[in-house]
């Protein structure tokens, strides 16, 4: 298995949720409950056992 591709298409999936979260939650003019579910969803991507620490770890350049 390719680690460095692994991690580039994990880090890339992570860009386009960030990315739809963003829209759903600023470029909306809708509100409501899916509002609030959709900043749940994209905060817990930066939480630890999440997306951004397991694309990290699968990084063979991140030194951490």
């Amino acid at each position: 298995m390719n680690r460095t591709a692994l991690a580039y298409y994990r880090y890339e999936r992570i860009i386009q949720d960030i990315a739809a979260f963003c829209e759903q939650l600023l470029l909306t003019t809708q509100g409501g409950e899916d509002r609030e579910q959709a900043y749940r969803y994209f905060t817990s991507q930066f939480l630890p056992g999440f997306e951004v620490e397991i694309a990290l770890k699968s990084d063979p350049g991140d030194n951490r």
